[in-house]
């Protein structure tokens, strides 16, 4: 099957993608980047040509122990067999609550929802609930939910009184009222993990209990990927409220919200039939034992990655760089040279966008990604042509970018 056969299918029936809005074809240098993928193993991705790539996207943070990793993905077939969507809930609900609690000391009650989008959502409803007030403060992207996409113009789709349901979280100082705030909702790490953010997060945590405020932790993103499997963790600060997806299960979809059990108690209405679905909770309950009991060292995987990330930024510089923490980055400088260089690396075999993920199995591919970078600069910028439009930035990052 062409690429050109996938994208004239993809044209007459779904568009760029199936609403996964950082997977559009206009995220890379289209023309040149596959349009769509055959299947994955480990840290490489297959188009439907059959080309391998190296891939530095890794699903968007959710490829940490491997696409496919046998571990994983023999439980799920396993238990396909018990059925996927029972009538009353499933023992599965309850292993894998209690794995969550086995990692995340401070969740007394754990809720499973679809994704991490949905369970951005519905923290919201379980802290407004508890607290009876309705203000929210934001800061970062948390999903594609009507109140979360309204803090961003134009917000096509959004209702007028939607807009504003949540106003932007700008740092402590700029609260004028604080017992009128439901929930302060926050990525504790984007790509800065200094020790002046920790300390603003310390501080922010101190804060909201001051003030009867509930702290939300959107750890998305870093849970599992971060230094001792989250942010919570490492700096021993207790949200009341964490939002855990993506790397979680591995990729498997599923989203968590644990927390304090009078806040999960409370008497709000969240539902969804496929909540409890078993090859999800099954591949979360396998991931987390993975996490606790074999030889995944997520600290090792940030230093190791993080002098790679050292290496590639002497290289590159100063036509831009990664900027991160280790296993998670983002592109920075000049978005032409690095337009150019997503090209040069696709065509040699690596898979790069806007955001950079590491997982255990790239490790061994560093050395091969840097000798590859160092033949692409030895050709000079200016010999390169682009060969497609200039890549458009997703919505995530311009939430971010706009906080």
């Amino acid at each position: 099957m062409s690429i050109e056969y996938s994208k004239n299918r993809a044209i007459n029936s779904i568009g760029q993608g199936a609403l996964t809005n950082s997977k559009h074809w206009n995220r890379f240098v289209y023309g040149v980047y596959p349009t769509h993928i055959s299947h994955g193993r480990d840290c490489f991705l297959f188009d439907t040509e059959g080309k391998k790539y190296i891939d530095f996207i890794c699903g968007l943070g959710t490829n940490l122990y491997g696409y496919a990793n046998p571990a994983i993905t023999d439980e799920v077939i396993k238990y396909s067999y018990h059925g996927s969507c029972h009538s009353l809930p499933s023992v599965f609900e309850l292993e894998a609550a209690e794995s969550v609690k086995s990692i995340f000391y401070f969740a007394d009650k754990v809720k499973f929802v679809n994704d991490g989008s949905s369970g951005c959502s519905a923290a919201l409803l379980m802290a407004r609930t508890y607290t009876g007030r309705d203000i929210v403060l934001s800061s970062g992207y948390h999903g594609w939910h009507n109140e979360y996409v309204g803090l961003t113009d134009p917000a096509n789709g959004v209702c007028e009184n939607m807009k504003g349901a949540i106003k932007k979280y700008t740092g402590i100082s700029h609260i004028n009222d604080p017992k009128k705030i439901a929930a302060i909702i926050i990525e504790p790490v984007e790509l800065d993990d200094s020790k002046e953010r920790i300390n603003e997060l310390k501080h922010l945590r101190e804060f909201c209990t001051d003030n009867g405020i509930c702290l939300i932790f959107d750890e998305v993103i870093t849970g599992m990927r971060y230094k001792k499997l989250a942010v919570s963790l490492m700096y021993d600060i207790k949200p009341d409220i964490i939002i855990l997806s993506k790397a979680i299960a591995n990729g498997e979809k599923i989203g968590v919200v644990a927390g304090r059990k009078e806040i999960l108690d409370g008497p709000y209405f969240c539902s969804g039939t496929f909540h409890g679905h078993v090859g999800s909770l099954v591949a979360l309950s396998r991931t987390l034992h993975l996490a606790a009991h074999n030889n995944y060292d997520v600290t090792d995987l940030n230093d190791r990655t993080k002098h790679f990330l050292d290496n590639f930024n002497k290289l590159v510089t100063p036509h831009f760089r990664i900027e991160g923490w280790g296993a998670r980055g983002a592109f920075r400088g000049d978005q032409v040279i690095i337009a150019k260089f997503w090209q040069e690396m696709c065509k040699a075999g690596f898979l790069f966008g806007p955001s950079f993920f590491s997982n255990y199995h790239l490790i061994d591919q560093f050395d091969k990604t840097l000798n590859a970078t160092n033949l692409i600069i030895n050709k000079g910028w200016n010999n390169i042509v682009l060969e497609g439009p200039l890549p458009s930035s997703p919505f995530s990052t311009k939430m971010r970018k706009d906080n």
